[in-house]
């Protein structure tokens, strides 16, 4: 069983004991299944809570999730389990600075089998977990596509369009103009983002009268889209994201874009698919480092929802707190209109007395946080998505916990689950990177 801190990906997210409780029989449960090495949602067969009171437990973290977010790039691993648990690993000896697995007859390594946690207890191991599904979600029962009906989208449209989609989740709004009406939104200040946005909306095929190109500041953008079956398809949005007319660096750096969620049909896309739409969010919100690519958002919803989709997608992912509420981000001249000035916090000090009264701070309104994913093969793949621990330092057992405990039974037998700790407003702070586990 699990700790009453932990948390299970279900087709509504990723959900705690309670939420669980109230709703098992309705929901499903994300299934990972080793055979196909994708996730499934199916319906749990059982659910379990066992009162408070102390249970013999078995930790296994890299880092306290109770005290601070984890590295950039880094394992980020912390699961409690009761000591009967069942585990979903590979088992090796410890050898200086690494594992040597455990192997058959032909030499090979064993594959990722169930053990219960209170058998990795033993000095001296290496245990391997895993953090992704490497061919994304099954979509084989999926229904078809709505996008590609409503708005006459091709097969080679398709990724572009999807990655279209991204994009404007993470840099896009409705619009409404007393003169041209309705429209949709595209804004971009890179060169290379508005380079792609004129190259995908010519594979669109847009009508002429319903696609406009316009200069909003000196260093943004604006493409937008009034064709009607675009906006009817967009609808959903309008009345969140208005754009007011009036462009103010200092809100728009800090604008909590609380109301983006992914639409219903994102969680149907096949793995490739997701990839295009991770993509354009990334492209609007994001970066990439030598470890992990990187997505931004102030939305404690949107984070959560990227993180599954990045799961659908074949990634290992997990989030950390960048800045909080009240961080100054940087420095706008006085009276500014557009960010082409903004300077540094570390170019602001480095201005004598008389420059710096020409600024004003940039002040975040919100918590931002930051995803980070990777998949096997980049950089940092192999800690993300096949992360090792040592039992020596890294699993020990816990006798003080006193709690309740819970699990569920799903038909593959494992389930994706995370660790959380939350703030006194009980809102999700940190989590620890998602693992699949026995259930």
């Amino acid at each position: 069983c699990l700790s009453e801190d932990m948390r299970i990906q279900t087709d509504r997210g990723f959900l705690s004991l309670d939420e669980v409780k109230e709703q098992w029989k309705d929901i499903k449960i994300a299934n990972y299944d080793h055979e196909t090495k994708q996730i499934k949602y199916e319906k749990a067969l059982n659910f379990l809570v066992k009162d408070e009171m102390n249970h013999k437990m078995v930790e296994f973290c890299d880092y306290d999730i109770t005290a601070g977010r984890g590295k950039a790039g880094g394992r980020d691993i912390s699961l409690l389990v009761t000591e009967d648990h069942d585990m979903f690993v590979q088992k090796g000896r410890k050898v200086k600075y690494h594992t040597i697995y455990d192997t058959n007859s032909e030499k090979e390594v064993d594959p990722f089998q169930k053990i219960p946690a209170r058998d990795l207890l033993e000095k001296g191991l290496g245990v391997r977990f895993l953090a992704a599904a490497e061919n994304g979600i099954d979509v084989s029962a999926a229904p078809a596509a709505p996008y590609k009906t409503a708005l006459g989208i091709t097969e080679s449209q398709n990724l572009d369009f999807l990655e279209l989609y991204g994009f404007w989740l993470g840099d896009g709004s409705m619009g409404q103009n007393m003169t041209s009406g309705n429209h949709i939104i595209f804004a971009a200040r890179k060169e290379s983002d508005i380079k792609w946005l004129h190259d995908v909306f010519e594979k669109m095929n847009l009508h002429k009268d319903y696609f406009r190109v316009r200069d909003r500041t000196l260093d943004m953008v604006e493409f937008r889209v009034s064709d009607p079956k675009w906006k009817l398809f967009y609808k959903e949005y309008a009345e969140k994201y208005v754009f007011s007319g009036v462009y103010d660096s200092n809100s728009h750096l800090n604008t909590p874009k609380s109301g983006k969620w992914f639409s219903s049909w994102v969680w149907n896309l096949n793995k490739e698919e997701m990839r295009a739409v991770i993509e354009g969010i990334r492209r609007a919100d994001g970066d990439f480092t030598t470890y992990n690519k990187n997505i931004y958002t102030s939305s404690i919803r949107f984070r959560d929802e990227l993180i599954r989709a990045l799961l659908h997608a074949g990634y290992s992912a997990k989030f950390n707190l960048k800045y909080s509420k009240g961080t100054i981000r940087g420095y706008s001249p006085v009276g500014q209109k557009g960010n082409h000035k903004i300077v540094s916090p570390k170019v602001y000090e480095n201005f004598n007395e008389s420059t710096k009264r020409k600024y004003t701070p940039i002040k975040a309104k919100y918590d931002n946080w930051v995803i980070n994913y990777a998949e096997d093969g980049s950089p940092s793949g192999k800690q993300c998505v096949r992360p090792n621990l040592y039992s020596d330092t890294e699993i020990k057992r816990v006798d003080n916990y006193v709690g309740r405990v819970w699990c569920v039974t799903v038909p593959t037998g494992l389930i994706i689950a995370q660790r959380v700790h939350r703030d006194a407003d009980n809102n999700v702070i940190r989590a620890s990177r998602p693992i699949v586990v026995g259930n």
